[in-house]
């Protein structure tokens, strides 16, 4: 049985209307009216843009799949359009979808439009990540072990909140340790802090951005400008005077939440209560700065972070977003990535 043919996504020469009616159908089912608009209007965008590639059976459409160059952490919407050109380009794959009638068990045309699309964007020299996200999925594909033999790390990202209600425990705090605000931290030594933190973890390797920033002093201070950043809630911990981890809350749209972007600790550092520390400081500020609740997101392989978090109170949101992440470069191996 043939699959049909790939080819790139060209809005004025493919009819996708059909294909997106289904696929707003099936989403208004599984996420309600407001989630199908969300992934309508991302749909629409990607076309309109020829973000993606199709597959065709004759005249046909049977098969489409789109992308973005926004990764999950949005850091180019931080930059001015020329520090945004210095970060890692990076390609999300965010939609494969096939019709419910064509659809088989081993997925075969989805198969066959990752294939075509991971071929033709690692073929692009400027490209250094690839990602395949499906989020929020529509319907079930089994695509790993395909990804994997082909050089990707799948990984799960969860998200968890706990509300910064009653009384926080101040903790014990390591010896030598102290933790202040992060508006008293010279900005070369945070960058240090979050580079050494990041250079070899799974975080690391999935967000490549966050080690481009740190490469770049003036790019790391238009980072810490930004208005995204919330200073009187971040963190940055020393022992002994030395910088050593940091946390850094994001600023939220309605004011009432908390975002943990970064939590970083030395490796040399670890082990010795210090990410617990700075996690009770910040989040003894955001509940004075009348937050209502707390998220973060967390790879799930990276275990000591998961448990960290559990063991302060922190509650999983949702199911589990399944992401797979290939890099064209890694300097490193990474130190807390299962085997």
């Amino acid at each position: 049985m043939s699959t049909g043919t790939v080819e790139p996504l060209e809005a004025r020469h493919h009819n996708l209307e059909a294909l997106l009616r289904e696929a707003e159908a099936s989403a208004r089912e599984r996420y309600g009216n407001r989630g199908a608009s969300v992934i309508r209007r991302r749909w629409q965008h990607a076309i309109t843009e020829n973000s993606g590639f199709v597959l065709t059976d004759g005249s046909d459409c049977v098969g489409v799949l789109l992308y973005s160059a926004e990764y999950e952490l949005g850091f180019s919407s931080l930059f001015s359009e020329a520090s945004a050109r210095k970060l890692p380009r990076s390609v999300t794959i965010f939609c494969c979808y096939v019709p419910a009638v064509l659809r088989d068990r081993k997925n075969s045309r989805e198969r066959t439009l990752v294939k075509f699309a991971i071929s033709h964007l690692r073929s692009i020299k400027s490209v250094e990540t690839v990602a395949l996200q499906p989020s929020p999925s529509l319907y079930e594909m089994k695509l790993e072990g395909p990804l994997a033999r082909m050089g990707f790390m799948n990984c799960s990202r969860m998200r968890m909140e706990r509300r910064p209600s009653g009384r926080i425990p101040s903790g014990s705090m390591p010896l030598g340790c102290k933790v202040e605000p992060l508006t008293d931290a010279d900005p070369d030594e945070l960058r240090s802090v979050i580079q050494s933190s990041y250079f070899s973890e799974i975080d690391g390797y999935l967000f490549p951005d966050i080690a481009a920033v740190c490469s770049d002093g003036s790019m790391f201070r238009e980072f810490l400008s930004s208005n995204t950043i919330d200073k009187s809630a971040s963190v940055i911990a020393r022992v002994y005077g030395h910088p050593c981890g940091c946390v850094i809350v994001l600023s939220s749209e309605d004011r009432q939440t908390g975002l943990i972007g970064v939590v970083g600790v030395s490796p040399g550092m670890r082990r010795r209560g210090i990410g617990r520390a700075m996690l009770l400081s910040v989040l003894r500020r955001l509940q004075e700065h009348g937050a209502t609740r707390v998220a973060l997101a967390v790879t799930m392989e990276n275990y000591p972070a998961y448990s960290l978090y559990s063991s302060l109170g922190f509650m999983e949101v949702g199911p589990p977003a399944n992401i797979s992440v290939w890099r064209r470069s890694v300097s490193r191996p990474l130190m807390n990535f299962p085997p």
